[in-house]
């Protein structure tokens, strides 16, 4: 019963909308007299330059994270390995008395 109640929502709120609303066009379209092919001879250096940039900045900045990671990681290991230690020192410590 509520598919029924959903789909007959779904049918009064396009009946409601203008024509124009549920038939536009979900992409863009260019008219073939004012599209222009690229020219391939004179490249676009700042684009290219940007996209390059961009590029080895992101690498870089995930070389930094992986970095950082690492140090995290071996910090806690030796914590935690320190940790165990104690306590293993503390229950041996029990059991000889």
């Amino acid at each position: 019963m509520p598919n029924t109640i959903g789909i007959v929502i779904l049918i009064a709120s396009t009946r409601f909308r203008p024509y124009n609303y549920t038939n536009q066009r979900k992409t863009q379209t260019r008219s073939m007299y004012l599209a222009k092919k690229p020219d391939y001879s004179k490249p676009n250096w700042l684009r290219i330059s940007l996209a390059f940039g961009t590029s080895i900045f992101l690498w870089v900045m995930l070389f930094q994270q992986h970095q950082y990671d690492l140090a995290e990681y071996e910090r806690r290991q030796e914590s935690s390995i320190a940790k165990a230690h104690e306590m293993y020192l503390q229950t041996t410590e029990y059991k000889c008395d």
